[in-house]
This record gives structure tokens, sequence and C-alpha cells, in this order.
């Protein structure tokens, strides 16, 4: 059972010790502090639950107040991949209403993250290499 809502303050803390370690160590500092920082900076921003338990909270945030842009950010834990085609199903919703708040969607994952980049691409994002990373726009 899958139940999307907004993201809380508090969600920060419980993702924060159960967050993927790829995504752990690409964290600068506390990462319940950077996710907290990201879920207040954020105009959308959503926790998803599977059976109860936080598995993944992303959000959306403009560069400026009245930019039509936005970066997407996502924090994950691993039942991401241990029920990958339920998650795929509801990105895909997520990201089609995210789409539809902003003139266009971008952030960046590393060059090697091949698993987001999949995903991105299936998600229909535009990826440009750059530095050590990818941006990708949708």
């Amino acid at each position: 059972m899958i139940e999307v809502r907004p993201a809380l303050a508090r969600d920060a803390e419980a993702i924060a010790p159960r967050l993927r370690a790829r995504e752990r160590a690409l964290i600068t500092g506390e990462p319940a502090v950077a996710i907290k920082e990201s879920i207040e900076n954020s105009i959308l921003c959503f926790s998803v639950l599977y059976n109860g338990e936080l598995a993944l909270i992303w959000g959306a945030r403009p560069p400026t107040m009245m930019d039509d842009r936005a970066y997407v950010w996502m924090a994950g834990t691993p039942l991401i991949e241990e029920h990958p085609f339920l998650f795929l199903r509801y990105s895909q919703r997520a990201m089609r209403f995210m789409s539809s708040q902003f003139g266009q969607l971008y952030g960046e994952v590393e060059c090697d993250y091949d698993a987001s980049k999949r995903w991105l691409t299936w998600l229909g994002a535009e990826l440009r290499p750059h530095d050590k990373s990818v941006i990708f726009s949708i």
C-alpha cells in the first residue's frame, strides 16, 4: 500500500538513518538537517510511505520565487529497490504533477548512477553530461 502525503519536517529525522548508502555519502553534513532544509525550501514536497514506512521524500524548489523552473531532489531508502515497479508507477504520476506546476524540472545525478539515469530517461528526461554528474531536464 502506497501513501503519498505532504512532507513534514519530522520526516527528515525519520528517513535519515535509513537512506540508501549512496545518497547518504553524497550529503554534506548531517543528513537529517540537509533533508529538513530541502523540505523547507521546496514549494512542492511529498513523502511516500510503503505500508506505513517512509520510503522516500522528494520535492521541487525553484531558484527564485518568480521562476517557472524547479530543481527536483529526492532522498530514498532501500524500499525503492525492493519494490521497483510500484515506485516507478507512482514516480511517473508525481513527475507528471510536478511538470504541470512548472515550465521545466531539472536536477542532477552522478555519471555512474545508471539506475537513476534509466529511471529519468523512462520519465522523459533529457540527460546532458556535466563534469562528474549528469544534468537532467523534463
